[in-house]
Order: structure tokens, then C-alpha cells, then sequence
């Protein structure tokens, strides 16, 4: 079907020779069997068990009633191409529901992985392969509307692409509006009204469902991409996403993981800007350690720093908790105890070392922030 996708040239004969099937003149029907297991990463050998399980299952049951029949595996999706007499075609469905419930019958072996059958169509051609198939991934999608542990089919498109074009307009509005401003409460709720809209829709089917929660994805990259805000590798939240979204069993599943994994990015956006916003005051506390002990003032550092005096004592108590000058005086009283401590020095000499020029104020302020006197620091701790 991929190196002819419209089927219409294919034969029995020509198929045979090509692949070296043994189909016969009968019906022909694709079938999914798809595992999901949500976004857990530790589901790995759980799956290549059930998947082990499906094909033992399908050969036991479908052995005798096909001429033919080729599976193929892609990660929690198993794909059964059925070749099988047209007389056969309710046993055939019969097996379907027998095959899931011997496999649900398993479930408590292969902890949190479900199951659902996606039948196609049966077709008279086998150039109708590809209808089959298409009937196929629209009731495999379906699950994540009604839910897994079934068998579903009869699915068939629905014309949804005005309510379609709608629900992603609403939502790029809504999300472009909240990102602007770095608001992910409005973000995430957007999300949620989003997934509303989808579950509210009678014309959206589980096939347009899960494409719209990629194309959300989509859209919220691009939003990142035209605010110019840094969420590292774009590439890979969305490739994350569209492989665990692969692996969900519901609408809502697939969405509560891409609201995560947005919190995540606009967390991390969040804290690039406050680093970014606080790095002058950082570069200003350093310049104070570096030059406490001389003369220095407000005005010279926030000069350092790129502000006005009055915009940069607000910022550095905000982000500090204390002012410029309780900040200084931390610094020096700290250099001054140290410098009891490990060095001879006179008091007076300490008192010039770390700034200050009056011996008295020196005194003053060290027992205020210390509690004691220098000599009485001194005398308790060298």
C-alpha cells in the first residue's frame, strides 16, 4: 500500500509474485490491535510480551479460517492484513471478540497496558486494501472518544474541518494572549477548554482528535517560536510529544501530557527570565565584595549596574530583602570578623581595612550586627 497508495492497480497474482503471500479470490480486511500504555517509560517489556501474546493469539485463532494472513509491528501497534473465504466473514468477526477477551483476560499480567481491535472494512478486492485500511485507523482512533477494551468498527469519517479550524483558532488566540505575558495558569486553561471543545463536538471523531492535539503541540511551539522565548530544543518537546501521545488510551491522557510538559518549558522560561532580570543585582553584589573596602555608594553601583539610584535600591531590596546599605554593612562586618579571627590586626586597622573611617561607628554598628564588641569577638573566637 505505501508504493501504491491508491490500490487500484493491485492484483492477487501481482501481490503473490511481489511479496510471496498465498491470497486467494475472497475478502480482504486490515485489522489494528493497538497496546496503550500512557507515558510511563517502564512499560518496555510488558509490551514485547503482549505483543508476543496478540500473535500467538491471531495465529491460533485465525490459522484455519484465512487462506493468508501478514501482520506487521509497529512499537504498540500491530497491523493483520486478512485474506479469508467470503463465507467466513462473521466467524471471522466472531474471532475478533474472542482474541480481545483471551487477551483482556491477561490484563492483570501486563499491568497498566490496554487493549482495543480496530476492524476495517472486509473488501471484495484487494485493491480496496487501502479503504480497508483507512476504516481501520478510524476505528482504532476512536478509542480515545469511547474508550479501550473493545472491539470498534464502522467508523467513518466525519466532515469536521469548520469546527476543526474553529477549536485551533480559539485556541491560539487564547494561548497567544496568556503567553504574551508568561501567564500559565491562562496557558493551561486554555488547554482545558481546548480539550472541551474537542470532547463537546459531536462531528469530532477520535481520528481528527488526536491530529488537533498534535497540531495544539504545533501551536504552542510556534507561539514560544514569535514571543523569541528559549525553551532549549523545540524538536524535542514535540517529538516527545507525538511519541507518548502514540502511547495514550484517551483524549484527555494525551492533553494532561502535553499540559506537563508546557508547565515544564514555561517553568524553565520563568526562571531564565528571573535570572536574566536579577543578574545586574548579582553583578552589583559582586562589585560590593569586590570594593567594600573603600568608600562606595549608591549612586557608583547602581551607575555599575546600568540603573538610577532609586530603580536600583528598589530592585536590590526586592530581590535581596535588604537594602543597599544593610547589604554593605553585612559584607564588611562579615570580612571584619574573619579578619579578628585570623590576623593580628588593631581594631582601628580592621575598622580601615573594610571601609569604614570612623572607629567609633565601626564599633557601633559591629555589636549591633554581632552583638558583642570587636575586641570582645576577638577575645571568644580567635
Amino acid at each position: 500500500m505505501q508504493k501504491n497508495p491508491s490500490g487500484k492497480e493491485l492484483t492477487v497474482g501481482k501481490v503473490n509474485e511481489s511479496f510471496h503471500y498465498h491470497f486467494q479470490k475472497g475478502c480482504f480486511q486490515i485489522v489494528i490491535l493497538k497496546m496503550d500504555c500512557g507515558c510511563g517509560e517502564g512499560n518496555h517489556s510488558s509490551l514485547r510480551l503482549m505483543e508476543d501474546k496478540i500473535i500467538q493469539a491471531f495465529r491460533h485463532s485465525m490459522e484455519d479460517l484465512c487462506f493468508d494472513y501478514e501482520y506487521y509491528v509497529d512499537d504498540t501497534i500491530t497491523y493483520y492484513v486478512l485474506n479469508y473465504p467470503e463465507e467466513n466473514k462473521k466467524i471471522v468477526r466472531k474471532h475478533f471478540k474472542w482474541i480481545l477477551d483471551d487477551l483482556l483476560i491477561q490484563k492483570s499480567v501486563f499491568g497498566a497496558i490496554k487493549i482495543t481491535i480496530g476492524a476495517g472494512r472486509a473488501e471484495e478486492e484487494i485493491g480496496r486494501l487501502k479503504a480497508s485500511f483507512l476504516s481501520a485507523q478510524y476505528a482504532i482512533a476512536e478509542r480515545l472518544m469511547i474508550g479501550t477494551g473493545r472491539l470498534i468498527e464502522g467508523i467513518t469519517a466525519a466532515d469536521a474541518r469548520e469546527i476543526s479550524g474553529r477549536i485551533l483558532s480559539d485556541l491560539n488566540k487564547s494561548m497567544g494572549t496568556a503567553l504574551e505575558i508568561l501567564d500559565k495558569e491562562g496557558v493551561l486553561s486554555s488547554l482545558q477548554s481546548f480539550e472541551a471543545a474537542l470532547k463537546g463536538s459531536l462531528k469530532i471523531r477520535g481520528y481528527d482528535a488526536y491530529r488537533l492535539c498534535l497540531e495544539a503541540c504545533n501551536i504552542y511551539l510556534t507561539l514560544i517560536r514569535v514571543n523569541r522565548y528559549d525553551i532549549g530544543n523545540p524538536e524535542e518537546l514535540s517529538d516527545n510529544f507525538c511519541f507518548h501521545a502514540g502511547r495514550c488510551s484517551s483524549i484527555g491522557e494525551i492533553l494532561e501530557y502535553l499540559a506537563i510538559q508546557i508547565e515544564k518549558s514555561l517553568d524553565k522560561i520563568s526562571e531564565d527570565k528571573r535570572l536574566k532580570d536579577t543578574k545586574p543585582i548579582r553583578m552589583a553584589k559582586q562589585y560590593i565584595q569586590e570594593h567594600y573596602s573603600r568608600q562606595i555608594t549608591l549612586e557608583e553601583v547602581s551607575s555599575f549596574a546600568g540603573f538610577s539610584p532609586s530603580y536600583f535600591s528598589t530592585l536590590f531590596k526586592k530581590e535581596s530583602g535588604i537594602n543597599f546599605q544593610e547589604y554593605l554593612s553585612e559584607v564588611r562586618m562579615k570580612k571584619a570578623k574573619d579578619l579578628l579571627k585570623e590576623t593580628n590586626l588593631t581594631i582601628a586597622g580592621i575598622c580601615e581595612q573594610v571601609g569604614y573611617s570612623d572607629l567609633k561607628y565601626f564599633t557601633k554598628n559591629f555589636k549591633r550586627i554581632a552583638g558583642i564588641k570587636p575586641n570582645e569577638y576577638r577575645k571568644l573566637y580567635s
